[in-house]
């Protein structure tokens, strides 16, 4: 049966370069790299995956068709239903194709794509005496945060911000929390999670269906609002509903009596990555759901509690909303969060590595002045950044320098074009690396996570602007940071990506490896812990 990448090959390298881009070839060339029809390939199935079977890759499908040799194209046309006589190149040029469709997954089959991402069984010996663990652990620390946080939800003011590093278990502890809550306190049966992005609320979601088929005393109802999901909320009577914030918003606005009715059910109000919590669409809806005169309580989940460098004001906002009700993981004996859970195995000791380099921008008055009044890096900047021909050579070297059986690599780029060109330059060179951004559909977003994360078939995941938050792939155990930040929120939460320990699933040790601007930055994970505890204090 013939495969994807052999029949991409058939089409010729001069129409391969053209769909592969001027970019990346060019580097290829500047690392003395051979510009290959299977290299080709090799990039164009890690760029699209099985998308280049549907009709978003219209022009690359239809180039695969016509380079099949007659008798296979006669046998694959037959196979979706076409006449005996009629020519099979027309009949497959006319083909509708989406993911999941029939035609499709005649496609995948035909050229040895897999419709579904291999997984891993895991195998354990009986024996006479078995240890028995709960199906939904907490350790000593999360549980201590997560009575904290009760107190303060159940007497009083009712509002709390839990306040963990990254890779501690925030997520899972809220889980627990809201279980509680929903257990105790049957009478305001709904709770309300609000996130940002998607990745952030498919892990709240997922994590609070683990929770709930351990801890919960009875069936509710888990209730989608983001990305392609919808519901009426009006009927949403019991249970946890994971909302993407401007999803819900847009609802706010044009369904008031079906958010009165939610607002009446509403016993908890929960507001995932904290520090944004004062942003007008935040308000907005905290104002709808769970007002300062109202009965339902309010919970705040973040590693870095303040959303400023510089702007006190802000900060204090912040503080204020949640009446500077803050629970931080407790300690014994007086460590510091991060020293303790490294200590622990709960999270990795970092070895920092930085690649210092002389970018030539060329900053405007106002630039220069926004720098130094703590504003981040302008896309404009990053852009310039990402198209810095010796600057993304260093990242490249440097990542293969890096690249070792069992290390897995997380990169931050400046630009969706710059992540795309290094993931393709890095796979031409012998790296099993791919990109996520904007630009890549969910279908093959969700695909090349998997390929990551479970199957392990990627080593080097490079991305713009995706896997910040959200994202939980404990084996990572290497950061690339070669976008520059002065977010010290940011620079937390990319540097957390690789930093589960061993008691987590993770490392003992992870690196991270910063490319050092002459623009300045934050670059200690230690600083983004602490950086706001005078604001709360």
């Amino acid at each position: 049966m013939p495969n994807l990448k052999h029949s991409l090959m058939r089409i010729g390298d001069v129409f391969l370069q053209k769909i592969v881009g001027p970019e990346t070839v060019r580097y290829l060339s500047i690392l003395r790299e051979d510009v290959t029809s299977s290299k080709l390939a090799d990039i164009l199935i890690s760029r699209y995956g099985a998308e280049m079977l549907t009709d978003n890759q219209r022009v690359l499908r239809e180039s695969i068709f016509y380079a099949l040799p007659m008798d296979e194209a006669s046998n694959l046309a037959q196979k979706l239903g076409s006449a005996p006589l009629q020519n099979p190149y027309d009949f497959l040029k006319k083909l509708r194709c989406s993911y999941g469709s029939p035609v499709f997954d005649v496609l995948c089959d035909h050229f040895s794509v897999p419709l579904v991402a291999p997984t891993k069984d895991e195998i354990s010996d009986s024996f006479p005496t078995e240890e028995i663990k709960p199906n939904y652990q907490v350790y000593n620390f999360q549980a201590q945060t997560i009575n904290q946080a009760y107190a303060f939800l159940t007497k009083g003011a009712r509002r709390v911000l839990i306040h963990m590093p990254t890779g501690s278990g925030k997520t899972r502890s809220a889980m627990v929390l809201i279980s509680r809550i929903l257990n105790e306190y049957p009478d305001r049966p709904v709770v309300v999670w609000l996130a940002h992005s998607e990745e952030l609320c498919d892990q709240a979601a997922e994590e609070f269906k683990k929770a709930w088929s351990t801890l919960g005393t009875r069936s509710i109802s888990l209730g989608r609002l983001y990305s392609d999901y919808n519901f009426d909320l009006s009927s949403f009577e019991n249970g946890l509903i994971v909302a993407g914030l401007q999803k819900l918003y847009s609802r706010s606005l044009s369904e008031q009596t079906s958010f009165l009715k939610l607002k009446r059910k509403t016993g908890l109000l929960v507001m995932d990555e904290a520090h944004q919590a004062v942003a007008p669409t935040y308000n907005h809806l905290l104002d709808m759901l769970a007002p300062q005169d109202g009965p339902a309580a309010l919970l705040g989940l973040t590693a870095t509690p303040g959303r400023t460098w510089l702007n006190m004001g802000e900060d204090e906002k912040l503080a204020n909303l949640f009446y500077r009700q803050k629970v931080t993981l407790s300690t014994d004996g007086g460590t510091d969060p991060i020293t303790f859970l490294q200590q622990m195995g709960y999270l990795a000791a970092p070895n920092y590595i930085w690649l210092p380099y002389q970018p030539t921008l060329q900053l405007s008055k106002d630039e220069q002045i926004d720098l130094a009044s703590g504003l981040d890096i302008s896309q404009k900047m990053l852009a310039i950044l990402g198209d810095d021909v010796q600057r993304n050579i260093l990242v490249i070297n440097s990542i293969m320098e890096h690249v070792e059986h069992g290390r897995k690599m997380i990169v931050f780029a400046c630009s969706v074009e710059q992540a795309h060109l290094l993931s393709e330059v890095l796979l031409a060179r012998g790296v099993r690396a791919a990109a996520v951004s904007s630009k890549t559909s969910p279908d093959q977003r969700r695909q090349i996570i998997n390929d990551y994360k479970v199957a392990e078939v990627i080593d080097v995941l490079v991305n713009y602007g995706v896997l910040t938050t959200g994202f939980d792939a404990p084996k990572t155990n290497v950061v690339v940071v070669a976008r520059p930040t002065q977010s010290v929120v940011l620079y937390s939460q990319m540097i957390g990506r690789a930093m589960r320990g061993p008691k987590s699933g993770g490392n003992a040790t992870c690196t991270v490896i910063t490319v050092k601007d002459s623009i300045p930055g934050f670059r200690s994970v230690y600083e983004g812990f602490t950086h706001w505890e005078d604001v709360w204090n």
